[in-house]
């Protein structure tokens, strides 16, 4: 009779351990950051204005390299009457023009060059707004965390909030 009282209350225990955890199911949600960001008006306008930044910059770099060949070419034509000293000073022209051109691409375009300056300056605020709404909804839907679909490497359709936050986000709250 003990062994059957002992039994009973070890598959109740198990009942009950199951009903605890599945009343305390841990809500997990994916999302696609990429599909969210592309749905959103305000990056497709801070996109336009970063490649115009970029278009603006790259043109000035083109003229500095065209004045560069330019000067290169004029140079070649005229190499055999120069004189060693006017050699030298024409390669000492030529190579700061191109330092001047390496220098004002590094300055734009290197990894820490204004045009990522103005990346993170434009875009910073459409990232604060999707990481505002994603906690909202975090909050609203009780979710424990939530992961980008680039960096999981398979999930059910079921877990997916990037429709419900591209809602969110269109309904402005």
């Amino acid at each position: 009779m003990k062994k059957l009282t002992y039994s009973a209350l070890a598959v109740l225990a198990l009942v009950m351990g199951l009903n605890i955890s599945s009343a305390n199911a841990q809500k997990i949600a994916v999302l696609d950051s990429r599909e969210v960001l592309s749905s959103m008006p305000e990056t497709a306008i801070a996109n336009q204005r970063i490649q115009g930044l970029q278009k603006i910059w790259q043109d000035s770099l083109q003229l500095m390299q065209t004045a560069m060949q330019s000067k290169a070419d004029a140079y070649k034509k005229v190499l055999d009457t120069m004189t060693p000293e006017r050699k030298e000073a024409a390669n000492q022209e030529l190579a700061q023009m191109q330092d001047q051109a390496l220098k004002y691409r590094d300055s734009k375009f290197g990894q820490d060059g204004e045009l990522a300056h103005q990346q993170q300056l434009i875009l910073q605020p459409i990232f604060d707004k999707t990481k505002l709404a994603i906690a909202a909804i975090v909050k609203r839907d009780k979710y424990i965390i939530v992961l980008d679909k680039t960096s999981v490497l398979n999930s059910d359709n079921a877990i997916d909030i990037t429709q419900k936050l591209i809602d969110y986000l269109k309904a402005g709250k």
